[in-house]
């Protein structure tokens, strides 16, 4: 087993996602699973916590959104140049379009169905305002997603979300 992973997020969703669906996967094969949100520092102290990542040999994978970018390799080179120039492209993990389409990747047509939602096959060019559409009987967002999680499936969402299986097949 390999020792810790750092796991390169943006914010509290994705960090939500990451502890009831991917964070378990990790720790079969890691000792610990340990979070770094970047959207929440500077540029140089990403830059200098990187750099300090890979000195020291320790895995990490960087989480970034696909938001508006053309391809996942326009994506990245953004990332590398934007973002934190130290970051190797190979430990990034784009999701296409937003995590909240990983979220619903997830989602059976029955499972959709009893949230209200409408069923995708395809989640991938779900957004944010589209996802926000959607949770109107619940109090709240993070009520949603709660109960999003706890009917989320593996193997549906990588059938529903090309990025969501490519990122299963790299890194875990």
């Amino acid at each position: 087993m390999n020792r810790i992973i750092y796991v390169l997020l943006e914010g509290e969703d994705d960090e939500r996602f990451l502890n009831k669906i991917i964070k378990t996967e990790l720790e079969k094969r890691h000792s610990r699973v340990k979070v770094y949100k970047y959207a929440q520092v500077t540029r140089k102290e990403l830059e200098k916590f990187v750099s300090w990542l890979k000195k020291s040999s320790t895995a990490y994978i960087f989480f970034s959104d696909m938001d508006r970018v053309a391809c996942y390799t326009k994506k990245k080179e953004q990332i590398t140049s934007k973002t934190s120039k130290n970051v190797d492209a190979a430990r990034i993990a784009v999701v296409k379009a937003e995590i909240e389409s990983w979220y619903l990747a997830g989602l059976d047509r029955s499972n959709a169905m009893s949230l209200n939602i409408q069923h995708s096959n395809n989640t991938e060019s779900i957004t944010k305002e589209d996802f926000a559409t959607m949770h109107k009987k619940y109090t709240s967002k993070i009520d949603f997603m709660t109960v999003i999680l706890e009917k989320f499936s593996f193997d549906i969402a990588k059938t529903q979300n090309r990025s969501f299986r490519y990122f299963c097949d790299k890194f875990l």
